[in-house]
Protein backbone atom coordinates (compact mmCIF):
# COMPACT_ATOMS: atom_id res chain seq x y z
CA UNK A 1 0.00 0.00 0.00
CA UNK A 2 0.98 3.66 -0.41
CA UNK A 3 -0.56 6.74 1.25
CA UNK A 4 -3.41 7.82 -1.34
CA UNK A 5 -4.53 4.35 -2.10
CA UNK A 6 -8.06 4.13 -2.44
CA UNK A 7 -8.07 0.55 -1.80
CA UNK A 8 -8.35 0.65 1.50
CA UNK A 9 -11.61 2.37 1.64
CA UNK A 10 -15.02 1.01 1.13
CA UNK A 11 -16.05 0.19 -2.29
CA UNK A 12 -19.43 -0.32 -1.39
CA UNK A 13 -22.02 1.06 -2.73
CA UNK A 14 -23.28 4.41 -0.29
CA UNK A 15 -27.10 2.71 -0.30
CA UNK A 16 -24.98 -0.63 1.77
CA UNK A 17 -23.78 1.54 4.29
CA UNK A 18 -26.25 3.71 5.52
CA UNK A 19 -30.59 3.28 6.27
CA UNK A 20 -33.27 4.76 8.63
CA UNK A 21 -35.20 2.76 10.92
CA UNK A 22 -38.61 2.03 11.47
CA UNK A 23 -41.13 4.63 12.39
CA UNK A 24 -43.53 3.63 15.86
CA UNK A 25 -45.22 5.83 18.13
CA UNK A 26 -46.02 4.45 21.65
CA UNK A 27 -49.44 4.73 23.28
CA UNK A 28 -48.39 7.98 24.81
CA UNK A 29 -47.74 9.89 22.00
CA UNK A 30 -44.34 10.31 21.89
CA UNK A 31 -42.24 9.14 19.24
CA UNK A 32 -40.51 6.16 19.01
CA UNK A 33 -37.36 4.57 17.36
CA UNK A 34 -36.62 6.67 14.73
CA UNK A 35 -33.21 7.18 13.44
CA UNK A 36 -30.96 7.37 10.77
CA UNK A 37 -27.60 5.93 11.10
CA UNK A 38 -24.14 5.25 8.57
CA UNK A 39 -21.28 3.75 9.02
CA UNK A 40 -17.50 2.57 7.51
CA UNK A 41 -14.89 0.71 7.59
CA UNK A 42 -11.58 0.08 6.45
CA UNK A 43 -8.67 -2.15 7.20
CA UNK A 44 -6.24 0.71 6.86
CA UNK A 45 -2.24 0.78 5.93
CA UNK A 46 -3.35 -3.51 6.59
CA UNK A 47 -3.75 -6.87 4.32
CA UNK A 48 -6.56 -7.95 7.13
CA UNK A 49 -9.80 -6.92 8.66
CA UNK A 50 -10.73 -7.64 12.47
CA UNK A 51 -13.04 -5.30 12.97
CA UNK A 52 -16.41 -5.86 12.26
CA UNK A 53 -19.56 -3.30 12.16
CA UNK A 54 -22.86 -4.49 13.94
CA UNK A 55 -26.21 -3.02 12.80
CA UNK A 56 -29.26 -4.45 13.49
CA UNK A 57 -32.19 -2.30 12.67
CA UNK A 58 -34.76 -3.40 14.65
CA UNK A 59 -33.36 -6.27 16.57
CA UNK A 60 -36.53 -6.28 18.82
CA UNK A 61 -38.93 -6.00 15.90
CA UNK A 62 -42.34 -5.58 18.43
CA UNK A 63 -40.47 -2.59 20.32
CA UNK A 64 -38.42 -1.38 17.61
CA UNK A 65 -35.63 -1.21 19.28
CA UNK A 66 -32.33 -1.19 17.53
CA UNK A 67 -28.86 -1.98 18.06
CA UNK A 68 -25.27 -0.42 16.96
CA UNK A 69 -21.85 -1.25 17.28
CA UNK A 70 -18.17 -1.59 17.09
CA UNK A 71 -16.38 -4.97 18.05
CA UNK A 72 -12.40 -4.81 17.57
CA UNK A 73 -10.70 -7.72 16.86
CA UNK A 74 -7.37 -8.80 17.73
CA UNK A 75 -5.53 -12.13 17.61
CA UNK A 76 -7.56 -12.88 15.11
CA UNK A 77 -11.05 -11.96 13.59
CA UNK A 78 -13.53 -15.25 15.12
CA UNK A 79 -14.64 -13.38 18.19
CA UNK A 80 -15.36 -9.93 16.27
CA UNK A 81 -16.99 -11.98 13.26
CA UNK A 82 -19.03 -14.30 15.39
CA UNK A 83 -20.39 -11.77 17.92
CA UNK A 84 -21.33 -9.34 15.23
CA UNK A 85 -22.94 -11.88 13.73
CA UNK A 86 -24.98 -13.20 16.70
CA UNK A 87 -24.82 -10.71 19.54
CA UNK A 88 -28.30 -8.95 18.87
CA UNK A 89 -30.26 -12.68 18.82
CA UNK A 90 -28.54 -13.41 21.90
CA UNK A 91 -29.79 -10.16 23.36
CA UNK A 92 -32.86 -11.09 21.72
CA UNK A 93 -33.41 -14.24 23.39
CA UNK A 94 -32.91 -12.74 26.68
CA UNK A 95 -35.52 -9.73 25.74
CA UNK A 96 -38.22 -12.08 24.64
CA UNK A 97 -37.56 -14.16 27.80
CA UNK A 98 -37.80 -11.31 30.26
CA UNK A 99 -40.78 -10.56 28.20
CA UNK A 100 -42.58 -13.34 28.85
CA UNK A 101 -42.09 -13.25 32.77
CA UNK A 102 -43.43 -9.72 32.21
CA UNK A 103 -40.22 -8.31 33.31
CA UNK A 104 -39.85 -5.40 30.94
CA UNK A 105 -41.81 -3.87 28.31
CA UNK A 106 -41.15 -1.47 25.01
CA UNK A 107 -41.03 1.37 27.86
CA UNK A 108 -37.80 0.07 29.23
CA UNK A 109 -36.65 1.64 32.38
CA UNK A 110 -32.71 2.91 32.85
CA UNK A 111 -32.69 -0.05 35.48
CA UNK A 112 -33.75 -2.53 33.20
CA UNK A 113 -31.77 -1.87 30.30
CA UNK A 114 -28.22 -2.04 32.54
CA UNK A 115 -29.85 -4.99 33.31
CA UNK A 116 -30.21 -6.69 30.04
CA UNK A 117 -26.94 -5.35 28.69
CA UNK A 118 -25.11 -6.99 31.72
CA UNK A 119 -26.67 -10.22 30.89
CA UNK A 120 -26.01 -9.89 27.38
CA UNK A 121 -22.37 -9.18 27.85
CA UNK A 122 -22.19 -12.25 29.85
CA UNK A 123 -24.89 -14.35 27.44
CA UNK A 124 -22.09 -13.67 25.08
CA UNK A 125 -18.68 -14.40 26.79
CA UNK A 126 -20.14 -17.52 27.39
CA UNK A 127 -20.93 -18.33 24.17
CA UNK A 128 -17.77 -17.55 23.29
CA UNK A 129 -16.48 -19.92 26.14
CA UNK A 130 -18.08 -23.03 24.82
CA UNK A 131 -17.91 -22.36 21.35
CA UNK A 132 -16.50 -25.43 19.66
CA UNK A 133 -13.96 -23.04 18.02
CA UNK A 134 -12.12 -21.62 21.39
CA UNK A 135 -11.70 -24.69 22.97
CA UNK A 136 -12.25 -29.05 22.56
CA UNK A 137 -13.38 -31.06 25.62
CA UNK A 138 -10.64 -33.02 27.00
CA UNK A 139 -10.88 -35.93 29.36
CA UNK A 140 -12.24 -35.19 32.93
CA UNK A 141 -9.22 -36.44 34.81
CA UNK A 142 -6.56 -34.66 32.36
CA UNK A 143 -5.17 -31.40 33.75
CA UNK A 144 -4.26 -28.47 31.44
CA UNK A 145 -2.86 -25.22 31.99
CA UNK A 146 -5.24 -23.74 29.22
CA UNK A 147 -8.73 -24.97 31.03
CA UNK A 148 -11.16 -22.43 32.20
CA UNK A 149 -12.83 -22.37 35.27
CA UNK A 150 -14.62 -20.09 37.12
CA UNK A 151 -14.72 -19.84 40.96
CA UNK A 152 -17.91 -19.58 42.79
CA UNK A 153 -18.21 -18.28 46.50
CA UNK A 154 -14.17 -19.00 46.02
CA UNK A 155 -14.65 -22.69 45.12
CA UNK A 156 -13.93 -23.76 41.78
CA UNK A 157 -16.70 -24.28 39.80
CA UNK A 158 -16.52 -27.74 38.16
CA UNK A 159 -16.75 -28.00 34.21
CA UNK A 160 -14.92 -29.55 31.91
CA UNK A 161 -11.60 -29.43 31.27
CA UNK A 162 -10.86 -27.38 27.96
CA UNK A 163 -7.71 -26.55 25.67
CA UNK A 164 -7.46 -23.35 24.34
CA UNK A 165 -7.74 -23.36 20.20
CA UNK A 166 -8.37 -20.02 18.85
CA UNK A 167 -6.83 -17.39 21.44
CA UNK A 168 -8.76 -14.34 19.56
CA UNK A 169 -10.63 -11.59 21.74
CA UNK A 170 -12.65 -8.52 21.05
CA UNK A 171 -13.76 -5.15 22.16
CA UNK A 172 -17.32 -4.17 22.25
CA UNK A 173 -19.04 -0.96 22.17
CA UNK A 174 -22.73 -0.66 21.90
CA UNK A 175 -26.02 1.89 21.37
CA UNK A 176 -29.22 0.23 22.07
CA UNK A 177 -32.14 2.55 21.00
CA UNK A 178 -35.72 1.95 22.75
CA UNK A 179 -38.54 3.84 22.43
CA UNK A 180 -37.72 6.86 25.38
CA UNK A 181 -33.94 5.77 26.29
CA UNK A 182 -30.95 5.41 24.39
CA UNK A 183 -28.33 2.89 26.29
CA UNK A 184 -24.55 2.39 25.51
CA UNK A 185 -22.50 -0.40 26.79
CA UNK A 186 -18.27 -0.55 26.50
CA UNK A 187 -15.86 -3.67 26.68
CA UNK A 188 -12.18 -2.80 25.74
CA UNK A 189 -10.92 0.42 23.62
CA UNK A 190 -13.24 0.95 21.45
CA UNK A 191 -15.41 4.36 22.23
CA UNK A 192 -18.79 5.65 21.86
CA UNK A 193 -19.51 9.14 21.93
CA UNK A 194 -22.88 11.24 22.80
CA UNK A 195 -23.25 14.46 20.90
CA UNK A 196 -25.39 17.32 22.13
CA UNK A 197 -26.66 20.95 21.21
CA UNK A 198 -26.17 23.91 23.03
CA UNK A 199 -29.11 26.62 22.57
CA UNK A 200 -27.23 28.82 24.62
CA UNK A 201 -23.86 28.71 22.58
CA UNK A 202 -25.41 27.55 19.20
CA UNK A 203 -23.08 24.75 19.38
CA UNK A 204 -22.90 21.23 18.97
CA UNK A 205 -20.71 19.47 21.48
CA UNK A 206 -19.23 15.93 23.35
CA UNK A 207 -21.26 15.78 26.13
CA UNK A 208 -20.00 12.43 27.22
CA UNK A 209 -17.65 9.49 26.27
CA UNK A 210 -17.15 6.12 27.24
CA UNK A 211 -14.19 5.35 29.42
CA UNK A 212 -11.04 3.02 27.57
CA UNK A 213 -10.43 -0.01 29.53
CA UNK A 214 -6.57 0.38 29.74
CA UNK A 215 -4.62 -0.01 32.73
CA UNK A 216 -3.64 3.19 33.33
CA UNK A 217 -6.63 3.78 35.62
CA UNK A 218 -6.33 2.48 39.18
CA UNK A 219 -9.34 0.23 39.18
CA UNK A 220 -7.95 -1.38 36.12
CA UNK A 221 -4.23 -1.72 37.32
CA UNK A 222 -5.44 -2.67 40.97
CA UNK A 223 -7.67 -5.79 39.64
CA UNK A 224 -4.55 -6.92 37.41
CA UNK A 225 -2.03 -6.81 39.37
CA UNK A 226 -4.20 -8.42 41.78
CA UNK A 227 -4.80 -11.46 39.60
CA UNK A 228 -1.32 -11.74 39.38
CA UNK A 229 -0.46 -9.82 36.12
CA UNK A 230 1.46 -6.51 35.38
CA UNK A 231 0.32 -3.16 33.06
CA UNK A 232 2.99 -2.90 30.31
CA UNK A 233 2.31 0.21 28.61
CA UNK A 234 -1.28 0.50 29.43
CA UNK A 235 -1.79 -3.08 28.57
CA UNK A 236 -1.83 -6.41 30.20
CA UNK A 237 1.11 -9.33 30.55
CA UNK A 238 1.47 -12.43 32.93
CA UNK A 239 4.36 -14.27 33.64
CA UNK A 240 5.09 -17.51 31.48
CA UNK A 241 3.11 -15.79 28.87
CA UNK A 242 4.82 -13.78 25.73
CA UNK A 243 1.51 -11.88 24.41
CA UNK A 244 0.60 -8.71 25.55
CA UNK A 245 -2.95 -7.59 25.39
CA UNK A 246 -3.39 -3.39 25.14
CA UNK A 247 -6.67 -3.14 26.92
CA UNK A 248 -8.41 -4.62 30.27
CA UNK A 249 -11.29 -5.74 29.25
CA UNK A 250 -12.53 -7.89 26.51
CA UNK A 251 -14.66 -10.72 24.78
CA UNK A 252 -12.92 -13.80 24.60
CA UNK A 253 -9.07 -14.22 25.43
CA UNK A 254 -9.70 -16.80 27.23
CA UNK A 255 -5.67 -17.05 28.07
CA UNK A 256 -6.15 -13.65 30.47
CA UNK A 257 -8.99 -15.35 32.21
CA UNK A 258 -7.00 -18.73 33.87
CA UNK A 259 -7.10 -17.83 37.53
CA UNK A 260 -9.06 -21.09 38.86
CA UNK A 261 -9.98 -19.42 42.57
CA UNK A 262 -10.92 -16.12 40.73
CA UNK A 263 -14.49 -15.34 39.66
CA UNK A 264 -14.92 -14.04 36.05
CA UNK A 265 -15.12 -10.03 36.74
CA UNK A 266 -11.74 -10.49 39.28
CA UNK A 267 -9.39 -12.11 36.39
CA UNK A 268 -6.55 -10.51 34.65
CA UNK A 269 -8.86 -9.38 32.00
CA UNK A 270 -12.21 -8.67 32.60
CA UNK A 271 -15.52 -8.88 30.28
CA UNK A 272 -17.38 -5.99 32.46
CA UNK A 273 -19.23 -3.88 30.47
CA UNK A 274 -19.58 -0.14 31.37
CA UNK A 275 -23.52 0.18 30.95
CA UNK A 276 -24.63 4.39 30.92
CA UNK A 277 -28.13 4.82 30.26
CA UNK A 278 -29.56 8.29 28.49
CA UNK A 279 -33.29 9.93 28.52
CA UNK A 280 -33.83 10.91 24.41
CA UNK A 281 -34.51 14.87 24.64
CA UNK A 282 -34.39 17.78 22.17
CA UNK A 283 -30.74 18.09 22.82
CA UNK A 284 -29.78 15.04 21.39
CA UNK A 285 -27.99 15.28 17.82
CA UNK A 286 -26.18 11.84 17.06
CA UNK A 287 -23.47 9.26 18.38
CA UNK A 288 -20.41 8.33 17.43
CA UNK A 289 -19.30 4.91 18.22
CA UNK A 290 -15.55 3.95 16.40
CA UNK A 291 -12.31 1.93 17.09
CA UNK A 292 -8.95 2.97 18.42
CA UNK A 293 -8.16 2.85 15.03
CA UNK A 294 -9.65 6.31 15.20
CA UNK A 295 -9.64 7.94 18.56
CA UNK A 296 -5.90 7.09 18.27
CA UNK A 297 -6.21 9.81 16.04
CA UNK A 298 -8.52 12.10 16.72
CA UNK A 299 -10.05 13.23 20.28
CA UNK A 300 -13.76 12.96 21.39
CA UNK A 301 -14.38 16.23 20.68
CA UNK A 302 -13.15 16.44 17.05
CA UNK A 303 -15.18 13.68 15.92
CA UNK A 304 -18.08 15.18 17.32
CA UNK A 305 -17.08 18.58 15.27
CA UNK A 306 -16.15 16.13 11.91
CA UNK A 307 -19.54 14.85 11.79
CA UNK A 308 -21.41 18.20 12.98
CA UNK A 309 -19.61 20.33 9.73
CA UNK A 310 -20.82 17.53 7.69
CA UNK A 311 -24.62 16.42 8.42
CA UNK A 312 -25.51 20.07 8.44
CA UNK A 313 -27.75 20.97 5.41
CA UNK A 314 -26.97 24.44 4.43
CA UNK A 315 -30.68 26.34 3.81
CA UNK A 316 -29.97 26.81 0.17
CA UNK A 317 -29.60 23.26 -0.80
CA UNK A 318 -32.39 22.33 -0.07
CA UNK A 319 -35.16 21.61 -2.92
CA UNK A 320 -38.48 23.22 -3.16
CA UNK A 321 -40.15 20.43 -1.88
CA UNK A 322 -37.80 20.28 1.33
CA UNK A 323 -38.43 23.88 2.32
CA UNK A 324 -41.99 23.36 2.05
CA UNK A 325 -44.76 22.20 4.44
CA UNK A 326 -48.33 21.27 5.08
CA UNK A 327 -49.20 19.07 1.37
CA UNK A 328 -45.49 18.87 0.86
CA UNK A 329 -43.82 18.02 3.96
CA UNK A 330 -44.20 14.29 4.25
CA UNK A 331 -42.38 13.98 0.34
CA UNK A 332 -39.89 16.85 1.68
CA UNK A 333 -38.72 14.63 4.69
CA UNK A 334 -38.55 11.82 2.45
CA UNK A 335 -35.90 13.61 0.51
CA UNK A 336 -33.83 15.28 3.44
CA UNK A 337 -34.14 11.73 4.97
CA UNK A 338 -32.41 10.10 2.02
CA UNK A 339 -29.78 13.27 1.68
CA UNK A 340 -28.60 12.90 5.15
CA UNK A 341 -28.29 9.44 4.62
CA UNK A 342 -25.84 10.04 2.46
CA UNK A 343 -24.10 12.63 3.37
CA UNK A 344 -24.16 10.81 7.26
CA UNK A 345 -22.12 7.88 4.98
CA UNK A 346 -19.87 10.29 3.43
CA UNK A 347 -18.99 12.01 6.46
CA UNK A 348 -18.09 8.45 8.00
CA UNK A 349 -15.76 7.97 4.68
CA UNK A 350 -13.85 10.91 5.19
CA UNK A 351 -13.09 10.57 8.71
CA UNK A 352 -11.52 7.66 8.02
CA UNK A 353 -9.53 9.05 5.44
CA UNK A 354 -8.81 12.26 7.87
CA UNK A 355 -7.43 9.09 9.95
CA UNK A 356 -5.33 7.58 7.44
CA UNK A 357 -4.13 11.35 6.56
CA UNK A 358 -2.96 11.52 9.74
CA UNK A 359 -0.88 7.98 9.94
CA UNK A 360 -3.51 5.42 11.52
CA UNK A 361 -1.79 2.16 10.81
CA UNK A 362 -4.48 0.32 12.24
CA UNK A 363 -7.87 -1.15 11.14
CA UNK A 364 -10.83 1.38 11.43
CA UNK A 365 -14.71 0.77 12.10
CA UNK A 366 -17.20 3.93 12.72
CA UNK A 367 -21.50 4.32 13.28
CA UNK A 368 -23.05 7.62 13.55
CA UNK A 369 -26.54 6.68 14.95
CA UNK A 370 -28.62 10.44 14.42
CA UNK A 371 -31.61 11.44 16.62
CA UNK A 372 -34.95 12.81 14.85
CA UNK A 373 -37.79 12.09 13.40
CA UNK A 374 -39.06 11.61 9.84
CA UNK A 375 -39.67 15.49 9.32
CA UNK A 376 -36.95 16.43 11.29
CA UNK A 377 -33.45 18.08 9.66
CA UNK A 378 -29.55 16.67 9.38
CA UNK A 379 -28.99 19.00 12.22
CA UNK A 380 -30.81 16.75 14.74
CA UNK A 381 -31.51 17.47 18.07
CA UNK A 382 -33.95 14.65 19.24
CA UNK A 383 -36.98 16.43 17.96
CA UNK A 384 -39.14 13.60 17.65
CA UNK A 385 -39.18 12.46 21.38
CA UNK A 386 -40.67 15.84 22.44
CA UNK A 387 -44.37 14.49 23.86
CA UNK A 388 -45.00 17.95 22.26
CA UNK A 389 -44.53 17.05 18.35
CA UNK A 390 -45.57 20.27 17.19
CA UNK A 391 -43.31 22.38 19.01
CA UNK A 392 -40.60 19.65 18.13
CA UNK A 393 -41.54 19.83 14.43
CA UNK A 394 -41.12 24.00 15.00
CA UNK A 395 -37.50 23.45 16.27
CA UNK A 396 -36.71 20.89 14.16
CA UNK A 397 -37.45 23.25 10.82
CA UNK A 398 -35.65 26.46 12.60
CA UNK A 399 -32.77 24.23 12.87
CA UNK A 400 -32.74 23.03 9.35
CA UNK A 401 -33.39 26.16 7.72
CA UNK A 402 -30.32 27.80 9.87
CA UNK A 403 -32.42 29.49 11.98
CA UNK A 404 -30.95 27.91 15.26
Amino acid sequence: FSKGDRSVLPLSPVNRRTGKSPSKHTDSGISGENIIYAFSEASGWNSYMEDRVLISCPFIEKFAWSMFGILDGHGGSFCSNYLSKNLAEIFGEIVDAKISNGEINSNATPQQLRELLEEGCDAAEEKLRLHERMSVYLEKDKIDPMKVIYAENGQPKKVLEKEMLDASGTTLSICIVTNKCYAICNIGDSRAVVAKFDWQKDIVYSKWASIDHKGDTAEEKERVEKAGGTIDNGGVKFEGFAHRLGMTRTLGDFAFKQNHLLPRYEQLVVPKPDVTVFDKNLDDQFVVIASDGVYDLMTSSEVVTFFSERLTLPTDCMTEEENSSDSTRSSGSSNRDARTQERAASACDELLEECLRRGSADNMSVVVVIFGDTTSSTARSGKGFSEDGDEAALVSKQLFEGKH
